[in-house]
């Protein structure tokens, strides 16, 4: 789970005034909060519309990670969004991945295996490839010009890069919260 906290540099110096100046401020953190949580929501569903890199069967991880982002927690004058997805935290820090029941872990390098465990496939067979003095261990098929086709590298681990993009601009969210903050503050003023 990732918590993702709206502290007082998001917000404008207008919308700090009137959290101060506000005797019962339960009001204007919900509001903010729900304008966090639907940026965030907002994000998500938009990095779900890019294409995959191999161009495979998609995932919609960035859908389920959307769908995964909680209500908003205000607690005093705290407000934050957790988003509840397993593997998000995965995408906001580089990391090693390495095999857990396996000896080595099978990354995809091509559209075929996108998604898939190599388990899926019942006619893959293993070929090896010396590159540069490194031997390169593959899965994958014959295919119909007798050329093997790969689809899984075969590797003992991997380094993941932190994913910049996986959490919105600060600016992004600040808009947010101030188009949310302006409505609330306006519509109380009417009142």
């Amino acid at each position: 789970m990732v918590k993702v906290a709206l502290s007082r540099d998001t917000l404008s110096p207008r919308l700090q005034r009137a959290l101060k100046s506000i005797t019962s401020p339960s009001g204007l953190p919900t509001v903010l909060g729900r304008a966090g949580a639907n940026a965030l929501r907002a994000h998500f569903r938009s990095r779900n519309r890019t294409a995959n890199a191999l161009g495979g069967k998609r995932t919609n991880f960035w859908s389920r990670v959307a769908e995964a982002v909680q209500s908003p927690r205000v607690e005093g004058r705290s407000i934050s969004v957790h988003v509840s997805h397993p593997h998000i935290a995965a995408k906001l820090r580089k990391w090693t991945a390495v095999p857990r029941k396996r000896k080595r872990l099978a990354i995809p390098v091509d559209a075929e295996g996108h998604g898939r465990s190599p388990r899926t496939f019942s006619d893959l067979t293993l070929a090896f490839r010396r590159k540069g003095g490194r031997l390169t261990l593959l899965l994958g098929r014959m295919a119909s010009e007798g050329q093997f086709k790969a689809i899984y590298v075969l590797v003992e681990s991997a380094d993941i890069p932190e994913d910049p993009r996986a959490l919105p601009e600060r600016s992004t969210v600040a808009a947010a919260l101030e188009r949310a903050g302006a409505i609330y503050l306006r519509n109380e003023a009417d009142r």
